[in-house]
C-alpha cells in the first residue's frame, strides 16, 4: 500500500461528512434564530403601535376632562361671583339700616325703613325697634362672619 498523505481517505471521507452536518446544523440554528427574531421584531412593532394608541386615547381623554373641569370652574366662579354679590348687597343693606338705627334715624317717615301703617307692629314703636336693632345687630355679625368665610374659601382657591 502506498500512501500519500499522513491521513487517510475514510477517516477524511468521516471528517467531510461530519463537517457537512455541522455546517448544516449551524445553517439551521442561524434560521431558527433570524425567524425568533423577525417574529420578536414583529411582536415588538406591536406593541408599540398599541402603546402609542394608549397614549394617544389617553391624552385625548385627558384633554377632554380638562376642558370639561374648565367648563366646571367658570361656571362656579359665575356661581361665586353672583353669590359674593348678592351677598356684598345684603351686607350694604343691613348695614345702611343699622347705621340708621344706629344713629337714631327710627322716627316715622325716615331712614330706610318707612312706617308701614297697616303694619302688624309700628315702626316707631321703641319696643319694636330695640328688637329690630338686636335683630339687626345679629344679622350684622351673621355678615361679618359669612364675609371672614368667604376671604377663607377664596384663599383655599388659591
Amino acid at each position: 500500500m502506498t500512501q500519500r498523505g499522513f491521513i487517510q481517505l475514510g477517516v477524511m471521507a468521516y471528517a467531510a461528512i461530519a463537517a457537512g452536518v455541522v455546517i448544516a446544523g449551524l445553517g439551521i440554528a442561524v434560521k431558527v434564530q433570524t425567524a425568533r427574531l423577525a417574529a420578536t421584531q414583529q411582536e415588538l412593532a406591536t406593541e408599540r403601535g398599541h402603546f402609542a394608541a394608549f397614549k394617544e386615547a389617553t391624552r385625548t381623554l385627558g384633554e377632554a376632562q380638562l376642558a370639561r373641569n374648565k367648563e366646571t370652574v367658570s361656571k362656579q366662579e359665575k356661581t361665586h361671583a353672583t353669590a359674593i354679590l348678592a351677598l356684598n348687597r345684603r351686607y350694604s343693606d343691613l348695614d345702611a339700616r343699622y347705621r340708621g338705627l344706629r344713629d337714631g334715624a327710627n322716627h316715622p317717615g325716615s331712614g330706610s325703613l318707612p312706617a308701614l301703617p297697616n303694619a302688624p307692629v309700628r315702626v316707631d314703636d321703641p319696643a319694636s325697634s330695640q328688637q329690630f336693632l338686636s335683630i339687626l345687630e345679629q344679622a350684622d355679625r351673621n355678615t361679618a362672619q359669612l364675609i371672614e368665610l368667604q376671604q377663607w374659601v377664596r384663599q383655599q382657591g388659591q
